[in-house]
């Protein structure tokens, strides 16, 4: 590894680290790292782009981002090489003709994205790819642990508002609803109906 890329890399997975850290979305994280990407590896446009997985366990690819200047066939043969790893799974694949690289990126041996490379006028050789292991790694963890987190975030809104609205319907209802505290049987949470049933209000 040459110390510009080892630079380069370290960078990149230094700003990653960050951009999660700092509450980034998921669009955000990935377009940072594809720019990592084809800095480290003099590319010059890429994409890259989440995988899920449909019912039948077929793999898709998510709104692909793109970085750089592509021409229409360019484009084409990046698309094609990101899909070509639905019916081929492979961890890296070098396409000569096109001069392009289909990186896989796995989660705990779950296919979870894609990077495809392009327009490098070094190539793509495997000591280069080989040099872009620290980052490829780091992306893969990154992603997903991102996207939990979003999705824990999501969740935890989705709980609160469910609480509210339960806690809206208990409060307004014409009947007294009350909690006990089974010791001391005391009042701890009573509704509005209770209140005014009993002169009290709830702890």
């Amino acid at each position: 590894m040459t110390f510009h890329i080892h630079k380069t890399i370290l960078a990149g997975i230094a700003d990653a680290h960050s951009r999660v850290d700092q509450g980034a979305s998921q669009e955000e994280l990935l377009e940072c790292l594809l720019t990592h990407f084809i800095t480290a590896s003099k590319s010059r446009y890429g994409i890259i782009a989440e995988a899920s997985f449909e019912a039948a366990g077929v793999a898709i690819f998510n709104r692909p981002i793109e970085v750089g200047q592509f021409e229409a066939e360019q484009r084409e043969v990046c698309f094609a090489q990101l899909h070509s790893l639905i019916t081929q799974p492979n961890n890296a694949s070098f396409n000569s003709i096109s001069n392009t690289y289909v990186l896989a990126l796995y989660y705990q041996k779950l296919l979870i994205g894609a990077v495809v490379l392009g327009g490098s006028k070094n190539g793509y050789e495997a000591d280069l790819i080989k040099d872009l292991d620290p980052l490829t790694n780091t992306a893969s963890l990154l992603i997903e642990r991102n996207k939990i987190s979003k999705v824990r975030v999501i969740a935890e809104q989705e709980l609160r508002r469910s609480e509210s609205f339960l806690d809206s319907i208990i409060k307004n209802i014409p009947n007294m609803i009350f909690v006990k505290e089974a010791r001391e049987l005391r009042f701890v949470s009573l509704n509005r109906a209770g209140e005014e049933l009993l002169g009290s209000k709830s702890e």
